[in-house]
């Protein structure tokens, strides 16, 4: 499963709308789930929130090994883990 995640700012209210979809490992479309934010928040704020938002969905929902795909590279550097393939051997 692949759960991808993408906030949209509104600079005219600094709220926050939130998109996610799932698909399974085909690429099929399996659900997707759309939130409305109306904090004020500044878009590190946001794009945390939308990862937070996404993992207690996919909690929610049970569903094991799920890869989060997010656009924010300040998220994908913030969350980038050494796997094995990263080691030298």
């Amino acid at each position: 499963m692949t759960l991808i995640v993408d906030a949209v700012f509104f600079m005219d209210t600094l709220e926050i709308g939130i998109g996610m979809v799932i698909r399974n490992d085909e690429g099929v479309f399996v659900s997707s789930r759309v939130l409305h934010l109306p904090q004020k928040l500044r878009v590190d704020e946001g794009e945390t929130m939308d990862l937070l938002e996404a993992l207690s969905w996919i909690k929610g929902l049970r569903l094991d090994l799920v890869i989060v795909e997010v656009d924010a590279k300040m998220m994908h550097d913030a969350l980038k883990v050494n796997t094995p393939d990263d080691y030298e051997y």
